[in-house]
């Protein structure tokens, strides 16, 4: 994604998630109740083989 905005995007941010298992200020629980309250849908990856995921499981 950063590739496709070389003008606008100066660089990559990385950070450890292990702060999160420990649900400070009810952090994780937040993020799983509302901004991740679905699960997330496995993209098709035409490079690795022509079989499409399977679906999700409800």
């Amino acid at each position: 994604m950063n590739r496709s905005f070389p003008a606008d995007v100066q660089g990559s941010v990385f950070f450890s998630s292990k702060s999160l298992l420990v649900n400070p200020r009810h952090a994780a629980d937040s993020l799983r109740l509302n901004l991740f309250r679905y699960p997330a849908l496995v993209p098709t990856m035409p490079w690795l083989d022509a079989v499409p995921p399977r679906p999700r499981k409800t």
